[in-house]
């Protein structure tokens, strides 16, 4: 069910991830809490299988958090409705009508599609706390729509993961990020999209969840738990940060 948490705000910017296999694993499977970060101004929503962040001041989802689980392909979830029956609001119908006056998608920005267990899933998947606005290409076939299906291929491939997939504005630019972290390895991948792109390389968007920390102004893993891998870039869609200390700030600081 629906519950309102504690409150947190979001700046600017985002869109990376990084993930793996590592001998050096974590202690075991984490839990959601183990990746809230302190993001003040904001409005927490905690359901069955996800979390998201919604900023008041903006009017739209911030940050979610998914637990994506492996081999459910067939799930029913697949089907989405323009707007949800699970959360209708009046403010929600005006991001609605506001996404298809700029010729946009109303979409999600957590992927909850794909780890939905039940029908009463699917339509907290589909709330609309977790929609907002995106170009029609970067969501239907775009790098948003690829890093999604990524995510749920390394789900099958790897095991249990934890997405978490957020937007920020920066430098007078919309970004999308998503950070993958294997729930029983030490290892991870961030991407960073500007929403605008066409290009529909993942590999061109790898970054590093300190990156991403630095355009947002908030910490997105907790260093206590993540202090190893958070500040790693991935070497390539296959081969996830394990915590080896080679972060590169270049691409970062071209954002």
């Amino acid at each position: 069910m629906l519950t309102t948490k504690y409150g947190v705000d979001v700046k600017n910017i985002i869109a990376l991830c990084g993930v793996l296999f590592s001998s050096t694993a974590l202690s075991g499977p984490q839990d959601i809490d183990d990746y809230i970060p302190e993001i003040i101004g904001t409005t927490s929503f905690e359901f069955d299988n996800y979390s998201v962040w919604f900023d008041k001041g903006k009017g739209e989802p911030v940050l979610a958090i998914t637990n994506l689980k492996p081999k459910l392909k067939n799930n029913p979830v697949y089907t989405r409705s323009h707007l949800s029956k699970f959360n209708k609001t009046d403010d929600a119908q005006v991001r609605h009508d506001k996404a298809i006056q700029l010729a946009k998608d109303y979409s999600h920005l957590s992927s909850v599609y794909n780890s939905a267990h039940s029908q009463e899933q699917v339509l907290q998947g589909n709330a609309d706390v977790n929609r907002i606005a995106m170009p029609p290409f970067f969501n239907r076939s775009g790098l948003w729509k690829l890093s999604e299906n990524f995510a749920y291929k390394k789900s099958v491939e790897i095991g249990e993961l934890f997405d978490l997939s957020g937007v920020v504005d920066h430098k007078d630019k919309r970004y999308f990020y998503k950070v993958l972290v294997s729930q029983y390895s030490n290892s991870t991948i961030a991407f960073i999209f500007d929403e605008m792109s066409k290009d529909t390389s993942l590999m061109n968007h790898i970054t590093s969840v300190d990156c991403i920390n630095s355009i947002t102004g908030y910490e997105l893993l907790k260093a206590d738990v993540f202090d190893d891998i958070r500040s790693d870039q991935a070497y390539s869609l296959d081969v996830w940060s394990l915590g080896d200390g080679n972060y590169n700030e270049g691409h970062c600081e071209k954002l």
